[in-house]
């Protein structure tokens, strides 16, 4: 018998190939300039308060798994995860020195993330770029997890606008269903929806007053499928349904 596709490649449409790209590199070189005191202050607080380089760089997996140099203000103590090998950031990470806990918790230490979107490894909006080593233990558990590399990358998206940062499988889990979700929804109205309510999710703004996903349950799955309001009305495709079975 067959074995079934597990990861169809979605068709790519026209936003995707021209317009997408345009308005990423277009909005990152006017983010760059006005973000750029922000990201200097907060380079020269790192250099003052802990030992080490300003800008953290780690290898990340892209499109269609093209591993790319992410790059980052540094929030941790040089070293740290070469000691202990990749893992999540739980809370109270004594890892994170005292002005990485504000640069996190702000989001600042991720805007040199605006130069990988000038330079084409992210987009603006899409699945969080995950580590090589994680993303192989995490498809083990969750096959569809790589499916998420058939879209590029974001700095930001559906699913980080929607849940907390990883902690583990679980989280893993239930943030996969938001980015097969945006796999097959992906389109301007979303991502510009996803990016006004970036700034509101780093406000702390409830959901119900910006994008909003209301997750419910359904028996016949392992875990929740996210289903949009009338912010966003859409039902879940037959096909994406038995697919979710496999997760």
């Amino acid at each position: 018998m067959e074995k079934p596709n597990l990861h169809p490649r979605p068709v790519e449409s026209t936003y995707q190939r021209l317009v997408k790209p345009t308005v990423d590199r277009g909005l990152a070189m006017i983010l760059i300039v006005l973000t750029s005191p922000v990201v200097l202050l907060s380079m020269t607080l790192v250099k003052l308060t802990s030992r080490g380089s300003m800008i953290y760089a780690q290898e990340r997996l892209g499109l269609n798994g093209r591993p790319f140099i992410l790059y980052k203000i540094r929030s941790m103590y040089q070293g740290s995860e070469q000691k202990i090998g990749p893992a999540w950031s739980l809370p109270g990470d004594p890892r994170i020195t005292a002005v990485g806990h504000i640069l996190r918790r702000t989001h600042v230490d991720e805007l040199p993330q605006l130069w990988n979107v000038l330079r084409g490894d992210l987009s603006l909006v899409g699945p969080r770029p995950e580590r090589a080593t994680l993303g192989r233990i995490i498809e083990r558990e969750l096959p569809l997890f790589s499916a998420r590399l058939q879209v590029k990358p974001g700095l930001t998206g559906l699913a980080q606008v929607q849940q907390q940062p990883d902690e583990s499988l679980q989280t893993v889990r239930r943030k996969l269903n938001f980015d097969l979700y945006y796999m097959e929804q992906v389109g301007f109205k979303l991502d510009l929806k996803i990016l006004l309510s970036t700034p509101l999710y780093i406000l702390g703004v409830p959901p119900r007053f910006r994008l909003y996903v209301h997750v419910t349950s359904r028996p016949a799955l392992r875990d929740s499928w996210p289903h949009m309001n009338w912010f966003l009305p859409w039902s879940p495709s037959p096909d994406i349904l038995s697919k979710r079975l496999l997760i």
